[in-house]
Formats: structure tokens, C-alpha cells, sequence
């Protein structure tokens, strides 16, 4: 009896951890093909009368399984429809949807060269229309971790995307991939385009959220995630997808006002644009804080930037690793123009805490941190450094390591700008008027930048900057590196307005503490971020290791009892 039941044991064993490795392994298989191909939910371009669960309550959203029960939520919203079952209205801010499924609004197999002559496909009205307050989106979008793929919008009208114009509303967790958002909305007019959706307004928030599909227009105002962003915030999200239109255009956002912030975010997609453009926000009047661009940011005209194109707000924290070329003036490896809106206070139109390590081109104006400020409204750029080459063209006037122009040199009506504790070890070179550090008027206080007989080497040396070879040495003794930290703990800097500025590392061409050792922090992934092809591989090993030891096991106990 126990030989048998010692028998049955070891099977059953070998059996289950078979079953669970087939299994699991099935799963993934599955997963895989509804995520990249062809979905057996594709829409039918019909809309549902239901969801598929839920009662609208924080506690039980409203889940949407369906591209039909999707059309279904853009119905009820649009037409700001009752809730008869469970009450009040469809579109409130007491009510939560989310996803329970990739969503699938077109076949998605040659989405990538879909345009605005494509025909065939189901075109999507956005959720959430401007036409009346009443109609803006306010409600709970969980998208659970899915993505809604195969968008397709080619659209005369404004505030295009997933969504269309949120007022309040509160989107997080989703995904859009596979998608062509297109509005026809006339150049010099606010498009409002976006990924994710339109316009974001009055507090609406969209928080680890991504787009990998294209955002285009001729009009303005277009984003990878968000057209606009006014009084509200977008917070850990990034953008995989190409982002072309016409002024304030951004990997993130095209345009932030009326106190919007961007947090955490990075673009890797392709900007284009004829003005005002950057790999985060094309325009932002409020803060950017924490974010990263690696994309390309290429421009007809002026204002552009690695981050930002046109400032008037603080960017802190962030940095560059794309390159940005315009034949446009005030071109920067972070941002395009600090314009300020005060003549007096220093608490708007900074960079703090930011690097570069992209190639920057300029037709003028054109620096590696940032290209130029206005000499009219107090600016700063503190505590910042340049590696890429800084290069002018077109026979345009000034180009330099940090800053391009500086125009706030306290001259005649002009205000007195900051540029302080910056250093720049990359090759500035093509503009009438280059510099190491500024390529204009200088007001540098403790800046520096590389000089060798190789590079930089004709460059002149202003007031309040001092040069540095390969291996960090200051030309009057000391280092690169203890020079930048002896400014960043001197007691009157430390306490200024509170601005926490970063200690610095590494001896020839120092670093931030807190940087990440590669050029950009985590590793996206792509769309799927979670799933590491390497990290399958190695799970796939570890349950056929463990279905050939139960195999093992169930051997060696059947050989001691004699069984076998």
C-alpha cells in the first residue's frame, strides 16, 4: 500500500509541474499574439448598448471588454446620457471605467503606413467633446495595465485623440499603440492632438500612460501624450511614437499653461515641427521636472529645444540625449528660449539641475544647454553642463557651450541674467560670435569649458569663466570637480530660495551624484514594458529544470522501493 501511494505521489508530482510548465507557456504564446498581431476582438464598427460589468462605482467600475462597449462610452459621454440603472450621469466624477482587455478599433497589420488618404478603416470620435462643458470628459479611465491599438482619426475638427477634451478628468494606466491620430485643423490654429487625448483642463490629471503610435497636424498644440495641458498634471509617461505639427509641439504635451505641470516623463518618438517645439513640451508656462528626451527634435524655425522649446516656467532635473536641429535662432540642448515673465522676480524662467549630451544645430542663438534668454525678464540657468557639440549655420550669429545669447546683461533697459556654476566640454563652433560657455554678452559666474589644442582651442575666455583640460584640470590650478561642488555647498548658495542644487561626481568631466550610469534612466521596453524577452527566457529554463527534477525524484523513489 505505501509502495502504491508512494507511486501516485511521484506521478501526480511530475504531472502537475508538466501541466503547469505547458500551461504557462501557452499563456504567454497567447498573450503574445494578442499584443502584437491580430486580435480576435477586432471592431466591427458597431456600438453596444451595455458594458460588460461593473456599476460605475469606485469599488466596481464600469468594465469595458470591447471596442463596441468603448464606441459605447464615447456614446454616453458625448451625448451627456443618464445613468438609468445606476444613477446620475455617465460622464460625472463619480464615475470609474476601466479596461478588462486589449482593445482593438482596426486590424492593425499595416498600420505603419496608414496616412490621411488611407481608406477603409473605422474612424474614432474621441471621448469627450469640447462642444459643451457638459460634454467634457470628468470622469475615472483605468486603462489596467491594457492598450487600445488601430486608432484611426483623420479629422477637419480640433482636440483629437483617445480622448478628446478632459476637464477634471482622471486617466491612468493605459496605453495607446498601433495608431494614426491625424487633424486637418488649419496652420497657425490650436489643434489640440494628442495621444492620449486632446486637451487636458482644470486639474485633469493622466498619470503612467504611453503612446507609440503617430500624432500629426499642420495646426498647433500637438503631443505624444496630451495636445495641451492647462492647470492639471501628466506624471510618469513616455512616448514612442512620431509627433509632427505646427508650433508648440511636444513628445508629451504641445503646449502647458495655467499652472500644468509634467513630472517624470520621457520621449523617445520623433519630433518635427516648424517652431516652438521639444522632445517634452513644445510651450510650458509652469514647471518640467524630472524628464528626459532621446528622440530627435528636428525644426524650420526658431524656439526649439531638447526639453522645451519656448520657457516660461522652470525646468529642473531633466536632460537631453537627442540631437535638435533647426535653421531657426534660439536652439538648445534643453531649452529653445527662457523668456521669464517678471522683471524682477527670479522664481520664473530657470533650468536647474539639467544636462546635454546631444548634437545641437542652429541657424543662431544657439547653445548647449540653452539657446538664448530674454534680456528683458529675470532668468537662470545654474548648475548645468554641456557635452554635445554646439554647432551654428548658415552664417547666424552666436553659438555657445552652455548658453547661445545672453541678452539680460544688464545693459541699457535690459535685466541682469544668471548663468552660474555651468561647464561645457563639447565643440562649439560655426556661429559669428561662439563661445565656450556664452556666445553673446557674458554674465558667467563660475563657468568653464574644455580647451585643448584639439578643442575649443580659438575660443577666448570672458570674465567669470575659466578652462579645464582632458583630465578636469582647472588653467589656475585646482579641479573641474571641486571647483562645482565648493559652489554648489557655499552657505549663500545652499540657502537660496530653497533650490536644492546637485552634488557632483567623477574627475574629468564631472557628473551628477544622482545620475543614472547609462545616458537615460530604466529602459522603456517598448509598449510592453514589463515584458523582458531575456528575463521569458530564463523562466521558460527554470520550470523545464524543475519538470525534469520532479522526473528525476520520481525515478530514484521508484528505484528505492524497488518499483522500477
Amino acid at each position: 500500500m505505501e509502495k502504491k501511494y508512494v507511486i501516485i505521489m511521484a506521478i501526480a508530482m511530475t504531472m502537475l509541474l508538466s501541466s503547469f510548465a505547458i500551461s504557462y507557456l501557452g499563456n504567454e504564446e497567447a498573450d503574445a499574439d494578442r499584443t502584437y498581431t491580430l486580435g480576435a476582438g477586432v471592431w466591427d464598427g458597431t456600438v453596444a448598448s451595455a458594458f460588460a460589468g461593473g456599476d460605475g462605482s469606485s469599488d466596481h467600475p464600469y468594465v469595458i471588454e470591447t471596442a463596441a462597449q468603448l464606441a459605447y462610452l464615447t456614446q454616453v459621454v458625448n451625448s451627456n446620457a443618464d445613468d438609468t440603472d445606476n444613477g446620475g450621469k455617465f460622464n460625472s466624477s463619480a464615475k470609474y471605467y476601466k479596461l478588462g482587455e486589449d482593445i482593438y478599433l482596426n486590424d492593425t497589420s499595416g498600420w505603419t503606413s496608414w496616412d490621411e488618404n488611407t481608406t477603409g478603416l473605422n474612424d474614432w470620435t474621441p471621448i469627450g467633446s469640447y462642444v459643451s462643458q457638459s460634454t467634457n470628459f470628468v470622469a475615472n479611465f483605468n486603462g489596467n495595465g491594457f492598450a487600445v491599438k488601430g486608432i484611426y482619426i483623420n479629422s477637419a475638427a480640433s482636440v483629437q485623440g483617445l480622448f478628446g477634451w478632459v476637464t477634471g478628468g482622471k486617466i491612468y494606466d493605459l496605453g495607446v499603440e498601433q495608431s494614426f491620430i491625424y487633424s486637418t485643423r488649419s496652420s497657425g490654429n490650436d489643434a489640440y492632438v494628442g495621444g492620449i487625448a486632446g486637451s487636458l483642463n482644470s486639474g485633469s490629471i493622466i498619470t503612467n500612460c504611453y503612446n507609440a503610435g503617430t500624432v500629426t497636424s499642420i495646426g498647433n498644440s500637438i503631443g505624444g501624450i496630451a495636445g495641451s495641458l492647462n492647470s492639471g498634471s501628466i506624471k510618469d509617461c513616455y512616448n514612442l511614437g512620431d509627433v509632427t505639427g505646427g508650433s508648440q509641439v511636444g513628445g508629451i504635451v504641445g503646449y502647458i499653461f495655467g499652472g500644468g505641470s509634467v513630472t517624470g516623463c520621457y520621449n523617445e518618438g520623433t519630433v518635427a515641427c516648424s517652431s516652438s517645439g521639444g522632445g517634452i513640451a513644445g510651450n510650458s508656462a509652469n514647471t518640467i521636472d524630472g524628464c528626459y528626451n532621446s528622440g530627435s527634435i528636428n525644426a524650420s524655425g526658431g524656439n526649439v529645444g531638447g526639453i522645451v522649446g519656448y520657457l516660461v516656467g522652470n525646468v529642473i532635473n531633466c536632460h537631453n540625449t537627442g540631437s535638435v536641429t533647426s535653421i531657426g535662432h534660439k536652439v538648445g540642448g534643453i531649452v529653445g528660449i527662457i523668456q521669464g515673465n517678471s522683471s524682477t522676480s527670479t522664481n520664473n524662467g530657470n533650468v536647474t539641475n539639467c544636462y546635454n549630451k546631444g548634437d545641437i544645430t542652429g541657424g543662431g542663438d544657439t547653445g548647449g544647454v540653452v539657446g538664448s534668454d530674454n534680456g528683458n525678464y529675470k532668468c537662470t540657468v545654474v548648475n548645468c553642463y554641456n557635452t554635445g557639440n554646439v554647432t551654428g549655420t548658415g552664417g547666424g550669429t552666436y553659438a555657445g557651450g552652455v548658453i547661445g545669447h545672453v541678452y539680460g546683461d544688464g545693459t541699457g533697459s535690459y535685466v541682469t541674467n544668471t548663468v552660474a556654476n555651468c561647464y561645457n566640454a563639447g565643440t562649439v563652433s560655426g556661429a559669428t560670435g561662439s563661445g565656450g560657455v556664452e556666445g553673446g554678452s557674458s554674465v558667467a559666474d563660475h563657468c568653464y569649458f574644455l580647451k585643448t589644442n584639439d578643442v575649443n582651442s580659438t575660443l577666448s575666455v570672458g570674465a567669470g569663466i575659466e578652462t579645464f583640460d582632458d583630465d578636469g584640470n582647472l588653467s589656475g590650478g585646482g579641479t573641474l570637480l571641486a571647483a562645482l561642488n565648493n559652489w554648489v555647498d557655499a552657505p549663500t548658495v545652499a540657502a537660496r530660495s530653497g533650490v536644492v542644487y546637485e552634488h557632483w561626481i567623477n574627475a574629468s568631466f564631472p557628473v551628477f551624484g544622482t545620475e543614472p550610469a547609462g545616458d537615460d534612466p530604466g529602459d522603456s521596453g517598448g509598449p510592453d514594458n514589463g515584458d523582458d524577452p531575456g528575463s521569458n527566457v530564463m523562466l521558460y529554463a527554470a520550470i523545464i529544470l524543475l519538470v525534469i527534477i520532479a522526473a528525476a525524484i520520481t525515478i530514484v523513489v521508484l528505484k528505492k522501493k524497488g518499483v522500477i
